[in-house]
């Protein structure tokens, strides 16, 4: 179980980690796993592959830094 429950993954939920400790007690080997087609259907979903470099780009807001309200903010720094 501390193999499963790191420090990392301290913040799942009871079901989460009694999930990943059936995995991995139960689980066929990581060799034996062929993940083709759970990567099909993530992609057919629309979703990014791992070398994909076309992110969707952040919006940018209408106002060009000279909003009053914040004024009073920016000064306290």
């Amino acid at each position: 179980m501390n193999i499963v429950c790191s420090p990392l993954r301290s913040t799942l939920t009871m079901d989460h980690m009694s999930s990943l400790l059936f995995i991995s007690t139960t689980g066929p080997p990581l060799s034996a796993w062929q993940p083709h087609e759970y990567v099909k259907s993530w992609l057919a979903k629309g979703r990014r592959h791992a070398s994909a470099s076309n992110c969707a780009t952040r919006k940018q807001s209408n106002s060009n830094g000279d909003d009053k309200s914040m004024q009073q903010v920016w000064r306290v720094v």
